[in-house]
């Protein structure tokens, strides 16, 4: 279970073209593809045992800002 939602720390892993969030023994992703100016998000993944906790929103508004 996650605690606050904006303590939750989210990286931009620009190597693996992604934004990520470490849940210990998991990880969270959301993974974009970039051309040129366009970046578009392609796959967001929540391990099960995390979901519902409004981690891929946590990334995603964190990748859009």
């Amino acid at each position: 279970m996650i605690g606050d939602l904006k303590s939750l720390e989210v990286i931009h892993n620009k190597d693996a073209n992604r934004f990520e969030s470490d849940l210990g023994d998991d990880i969270a992703v959301l993974n974009y593809l970039r051309r040129g100016d366009v970046i578009t998000f392609t796959h967001t993944g929540v391990p099960p045992a995390f979901r519902g906790q409004g981690i891929a929103a946590r990334i995603t508004g964190v990748a859009l800002d």
